[in-house]
């Protein structure tokens, strides 16, 4: 009978299902990838979950090139919404790049990432993230930083050379 039970939870207030703000921001500007290129590059998000992290990768698709995909950037996501950590590929080493951040949330509060003792057996990555982020106006000024910045239109512009030069 559930009358006879006691509530010892309290009372909390259910939050409105909602998605994070970077996740928002990063889905609307793979949609203008795909508008301002008309269609000859797309934007694409894929989620993964590795170690009680969310991973999200920002890849550009060309499509008329079988699809190739580059990874321009990852934002890695603990248990709360804030801290997330940003890896600019441009900005990370290939040999750190496939792992980078997830021991990040893992590590015991008040210590920094690079004092941490770890043994040989275990698995982590030393790679720095290009920033971490506390709030939605500190992800959208990092965001735009990576999507302007020289390494990203060097790429764009490479995709957009190879796309209009493949025949139909």
């Amino acid at each position: 009978m559930m009358s006879d039970v006691k509530n010892l939870w309290g009372n909390f207030n259910m939050p409105p299902a909602s998605v994070p703000e970077y996740l928002n921001l990063m889905r609307e500007q793979a949609d203008m990838l795909e508008s301002q290129t008309e269609g000859l590059l797309l934007g694409e998000l894929l989620q993964s979950k590795s170690g009680g992290c969310i991973s999200y990768h920002f890849n550009i698709i060309a499509p008329k090139l079988k699809s190739y995909r580059y990874t321009l950037f990852r934002v890695i996501a603990g248990f709360y919404t804030y801290p997330v950590l940003v890896y600019d590929r441009a900005e990370c080493d290939d040999e750190n790049w496939s792992s980078a951040g997830v021991e990040y949330f893992r590590r015991p509060k008040n210590v920094e990432f690079t004092t941490l003792n770890i043994s040989p057996s275990q698995k982590v990555s030393l790679a720095t993230p290009t920033c971490s982020i506390e709030n939605s106006e500190q992800f959208e000024q990092s965001l735009a930083k990576i999507l302007q910045s020289d390494n990203t239109k060097e790429v764009i512009e490479s995709l957009l050379v190879k796309s209009q030069s493949v025949f139909s």
